[in-house]
């Protein structure tokens, strides 16, 4: 399946491990370029917001997983806009996901990416908890071929996001 410009989606990059992925919230430009947005560990061990632009398959081979969430020109959005939404996230464990109990990283920001996404009506997505599941799903089932070199990253689409109506 195809992406579409504009389309926004949820991207696991492996880490030499066909379980442990790096997450981030991307859109699709068209061609093979991206808008990232994620939350990446510094040199200093501190959490900092990041925007990259992207391209898939050339550079970033680690690339194992695209989960299609939404779609920003169906709701006149773009990925400006998500950058405006996303770019103030605390880099701290929100109560909901744990509170101080569970360490911070990349998954636990990207579930509060989606439910500020969610929240100013760019997409819906009422459960961040079962989308991460399920890309977590997808995303084991493909990295074995990629960490081997035998396949490419997949495109699928989430039943638990959709596009706003």
């Amino acid at each position: 399946m195809p992406l579409a410009v504009q389309d926004v989606v949820v991207a696991l990059f492996h880490r030499n491990k066909p379980d442990s992925f790096h997450w981030a919230l991307a859109v699709y430009g068209g061609g093979d370029s991206f808008v990232k947005f994620h939350a990446t560990n510094t040199p200093g061990g501190l959490w900092a917001y990041k925007r990259e632009d992207e391209a898939t398959t050339e550079t970033r081979p680690e690339l194992v997983a695209l989960v299609k969430i939404g779609n920003l020109g169906a709701v006149g959005k773009t990925a400006e806009d998500v950058h405006d939404a996303v770019k103030d996230i605390n880099m701290a464990t929100p109560r909901q996901d744990g509170g101080r109990r569970t360490p911070f990283d990349c998954i636990i920001w990207l579930r509060q990416a989606v439910r500020a996404l969610d929240a100013a009506g760019f997409l819906e997505c009422k459960d961040a908890v079962a989308l991460e599941e399920e890309c977590q799903d997808i995303a084991e089932q493909y990295a074995p071929e990629v960490l081997d070199g035998e396949g490419t990253y997949v495109i699928r689409v989430s039943q638990f996001s959709r596009t706003m109506k």
